[in-house]
């Protein structure tokens, strides 16, 4: 009968389809961002590697002519963690180590070596503290070193704990990694990386700046004060290594992590060794092997963060969903975690809540004084300091980098109008909100 009255035309194939619900409003979500927040960068969706989305809002070279283009490079910082482990495990598959193995198996002269395996790097649980401990290290990662002379810098740094007491992220650990790499490869540690996982997935655009190469693309970074953009200060590209030293562009980024999980690089059993949770490092996430893993708003995800000179990234991966969310931005302090929460709530018809521009005001020097300290975070492994200068409240990083904090009011703080919200207590202790996830940190120094 139903045939009939469709073939008759009794009933239209009109009242049968249903309204197609409103696309969510990605192209506003990113624009707010720029607006309010000093957001430039690149931001791409892509559904079983089928784009969704993709926007880039800014200027990839604010002193020059240079726009942002598909095939834009972008510094990744510690996105490249994810293809150190997953070198690393490829050198498992192939019978050259075991992450159990100890770093004394390969650096014999690295004091305390014996007690520190490899998955103790991978998880950032060593105790090596590393590049921050360096002295004046803000200066020294302007200078062209060999990854043995960086190395050099810190193995005579005193532990901070006793291997796998607790999580603290270290770069240092990762560069340690990538020595391992050359060591048991006997290649370059870029060139390894190049041909066992870059080129077996075509990834044209992926790989490590060096000092004397030119990048056709290669964006500049920057800092947001709230008003205008500065220019990044300088860091040899050739430094982080293993820790931090690649670049990629949206395109290729984009489809890492579907391509990683699906075993495009690693047999099936090793990706999940990969991934399997080991250190909570906070709600719901742990700490995997150069990833983070877990549960966001209910939803099963694999993602890291990279910041380094002037340039933050941010890659997420729903594997039920199939989803990717790539955020590449040319502003070191632009609030990435907190846009790709929005764009993830926006896909997901979940409410959200656009960012506004902030009002600052001015504290008076005598309250500011009773902010001042050091503060622990244990939860994300990171120790900073308050300080004033020139009447300017700022937040000294462990390398000794400072930000400035501009005042909401009294007690709440932003480090420049975009980034990490500082929230002073009244127990005398602070919050460290970034990305819709509060961190809680305690006074240890006053």
């Amino acid at each position: 009968m139903l045939t009939s009255l469709l073939t008759c035309g009794f009933l239209s194939s009109g009242a049968l389809a249903q309204e197609a619900p409103t696309p969510p409003d990605y192209p506003g979500i990113v624009e707010a961002f720029a607006e309010a927040r000093g957001f430039m960068g690149t931001v791409i969706l892509e559904h079983d590697q089928k784009l969704l989305f993709r926007k880039s809002v800014g200027k990839a070279d604010l002193e020059g002519p240079l726009s942002f283009v598909n095939r834009s490079v972008f510094p990744i910082g510690s996105l490249t963690k994810s293809f150190t482990a997953a070198a690393i495990l490829k050198l498992q598959e192939d019978g050259k180590l075991n992450v159990t193995d100890t770093l004394s198996k390969f650096l014999p002269d690295f004091p305390g070596g014996e007690k520190i395996t490899l998955q103790h790097l991978l998880t950032h649980t060593s105790g090596i503290g590393g590049l921050q401990d360096i002295e004046n290290f803000d200066n020294v990662q302007r200078h062209a070193l060999t990854l043995d002379q960086t190395i050099a810098l810190f193995s005579s740094k005193p532990a901070h704990f006793e291997p796998g007491a607790r999580f603290e992220y270290s770069n240092a650990g990762y560069l340690l990694l990538s020595k391992v790499v050359e060591v048991t490869s006997g290649q370059p540690f870029p060139l390894y990386v190049q041909s066992q996982i870059l080129q077996p997935l075509g990834f044209k655009s992926t790989g490590f700046p060096t000092r004397t190469g030119i990048i056709p693309r290669l964006v500049k970074g920057y800092l947001f004060d709230g008003t205008t953009h500065q220019k990044a200060p300088y860091v040899d590209p050739e430094l982080p290594s293993g820790g931090g030293g690649m670049a990629s562009t949206g395109p290729e980024l984009v489809r890492w992590l579907p391509l990683l999980l699906s075993g495009k690089v690693l047999k099936p059993e090793t990706v999940q060794e990969l991934i399997t949770p080991r250190v909570p490092v906070g709600e719901g996430i742990h700490y995997a092997y150069g990833l983070q893993v877990g549960s966001q708003d209910g939803r099963d995800v694999v993602l890291h963060g990279g910041i380094i000179s002037g340039h933050h990234a941010l890659t997420l991966y729903f594997p039920k969903e199939k989803l990717s969310l790539l955020i590449l931005s040319n502003v070191e302090n632009a609030p990435v975690e907190e846009l790709g929460k929005t764009l993830e709530k926006a896909h997901f018809g979940e409410p959200y809540t656009l960012p506004q521009k902030k009002t600052f005001v001015e504290v008076d020097p005598a309250v500011l004084q009773k902010h001042l300290g050091t503060y622990t975070l244990p939860d994300i492994g990171l120790t900073l300091t308050v300080v004033l200068k020139d009447g300017q409240l700022m937040m000294q990083d462990p390398a000794g980098n400072l930000y400035p904090l501009r005042a909401e009011n009294a007690n709440t703080f932003y480090q420049g109008e975009a980034g990490i919200q500082i929230r002073f207590t009244e127990d005398g202790n602070i919050e460290l909100i970034d990305g819709g996830q509060t961190v809680p940190g305690k006074r240890v120094q006053p």
